[in-house]
């Protein structure tokens, strides 16, 4: 099968076409120019051809080298050439014995009127192509740079060093002085910078990429720094792309931080942060934290977050790796209570633990209760409501019945006049039919709980009647009592003596109660 193959590092563009179409043949061949001998791992690299693991199929990846003949003249041995420019060439100057048999620069150069064949390299003559949107190569790529490339970087690579101040042809959209020198380390302290040239700058921000001092500012900043280490920027430059970032009152703040003489890149991080990133002290997000509870109209996941967000806030990173606090919270300010506490029995030790554990409780409760269980309990709320509504229409009907003689300043029920009909509330019998077992629950203790109040006005009322009596009896006593007692002489008081008695004592002997009350 391997004599079946293209041979991807000899074949021409027609050879390719026997393949695949004119458009990945297009992208091989000018990755090829740029990589010399393709490999697997340089072919699964190509840009922008998707397919190049199905194509792996198709191709031979064996090197490219030039055929060494024997010297037939006591002459040296050479590489053939593969056109006659090359024999040509290769006959006016030929190379010494001591040359190593290893291809050279020279069997590149080929000339124009050479027909292709499928043991050479194709003939391109031509520049290669220039597009003012094409990006240069990137790094990760991982082509070896050379000192001394043509275009038609056919065969292997130079075994050179690569070069740091290596800077790309300049083109009508670049500068021809773009050159930056050696940097230390990135921002993330990964790599090296870019020290090629800089065609990329001023790069084109992400549209996401803001922030107006209204959003979070740590989410912000995670997202910036790991713009800022893919592409290798430096802290200037980092600096630089930060103020184009900021727009609104973050913007300002930069300006005046700039203006106040603060340059460094990671002191302006540290003066954003203390602006922006902490709004609050950690001791009222600690107290929030404490008393969140999860909205009605929240999910469970907005809740989580909600919560999170909070916890971070509170205790910071330091808090991070103890859950403990954050699972207890998110059960215990769950609104399905039933859920959150199934799901803390179970003893989570993470968040989502947690989660997996509410969300599945709720599942086992619609299983089991069925699907009509929220809508019925939503139903049956409903319905208690209205019950409770019946009531206070009923109370209120009847204040009016018992006051409507003098109503009570604060009273602000309508005053009726005395046998004057009052509308009495329908019934929850005529609104609705009750459906469900809870409805009559609630109505039978309701109609308890009145039963109950009933007895207790009735019991109040006799005991207030017992009271009343018992009150009259002890006036009656005392009279007695003061009836019975021996008088004072008339010459000790300094009053006549009355031989008939008092007029109230007179009345008490005749069996005149009454008047003696009076």
């Amino acid at each position: 099968m391997a004599s079946e193959k293209v041979k991807v590092n000899y074949g021409t563009e027609e050879a390719l076409l026997a393949v695949v179409d004119k458009t990945k043949s297009g992208k091989i061949i000018s990755w090829r120019e740029q990589c010399g001998n393709l490999t697997e791992e340089l072919f699964l690299q190509c840009p922008r051809l998707h397919e190049a693991k199905e194509l792996l199929r198709l191709f031979d990846f064996e090197p490219y080298q030039a055929r060494i003949v024997k010297p037939t003249d006591g002459g040296p041995a050479g590489p053939v050439a593969s056109s006659t420019a090359e024999q040509q060439q290769g006959r006016s100057s030929p190379q010494p014995a001591s040359s190593p048999a290893e291809p050279t620069a020279e069997y590149r150069l080929r000339a124009v009127d050479c027909p292709p064949s499928r043991e050479s390299p194709p003939d391109r003559s031509y520049p290669p192509r220039e597009s003012p949107s094409r990006e240069p190569p990137r790094r990760d790529y991982c082509y070896p740079p050379s000192r001394e490339s043509p275009s038609n970087n056919y065969g292997p690579p130079s075994r050179e060093p690569p070069r740091r101040d290596y800077v790309y042809p300049s083109s009508r959209e670049s500068r021809s002085d773009n050159q930056y020198p050696p940097r230390e380390s990135p921002p993330g302290g990964q790599g090296e910078y870019r020290s090629q040239g800089r065609r990329d700058w001023p790069p084109r921000l992400p549209r996401s990429l803001n922030y107006d001092g209204r959003t979070s500012w740590h989410s912000f900043l995670r997202k910036f720094t790991s713009y800022a280490v893919s592409c290798q920027w430096s802290p200037s430059e980092c600096l630089d792309a930060l103020g184009w970032c900021l727009e609104g009152s973050a913007s300002e703040c930069f300006s005046n931080l700039r203006d106040m003489g603060t340059n460094s890149y990671y002191h302006m991080l540290t003066a954003m942060g203390r602006r922006f990133g902490a709004t609050r002290f950690p001791e009222e997000a600690i107290a929030e934290f404490r008393t969140a509870r999860q909205l009605p109209e929240e999910s469970l996941l907005g809740w989580s977050d909600r919560l999170q967000a909070l916890s971070f806030e509170a205790f910071g990173w330091d808090q991070r790796g103890d859950s403990t606090q954050m699972v207890l919270q998110l059960c215990q300010g769950c609104t399905d209570k039933a859920a959150g506490l199934t799901a803390l029995n179970t003893r989570p030790k993470s968040v989502e633990e947690a989660l997996e554990a509410i969300r599945w409780a709720q599942h086992t409760q619609r299983v089991v209760y069925g699907s009509e269980a929220r809508r019925t309990y939503s139903a049956s709320r409903q319905q208690v409501q209205q019950t409770c509504m019946y009531d206070q229409e009923v109370d209120r009907y009847d204040t009016v019945i018992y006051h409507h003689r003098q109503p009570h300043p604060l009273n602000r029920s309508p005053t009726v006049s005395k046998g004057q009909d009052v509308p009495r509330p329908a019934p929850v019998e005529d609104r609705g039919k009750v459906t469900t077992p809870f409805e009559v629950q609630a109505r039978n203790d309701i109609g308890y709980l009145k039963e109950e109040v009933a007895s207790l006005k009735t019991h109040a009322y006799n005991t207030d009647c017992m009271l009343e009596e018992i009150l009259k009896t002890v006036k009656s006593l005392e009279f007695s009592m003061l009836s019975n007692a021996r008088p004072l002489s008339p010459v000790a008081t300094g009053v006549p003596e009355n031989l008939e008695g008092s007029e109230s004592e007179a009345d008490l002997r005749s069996g005149n109660r009454e008047a003696y009350n009076r």
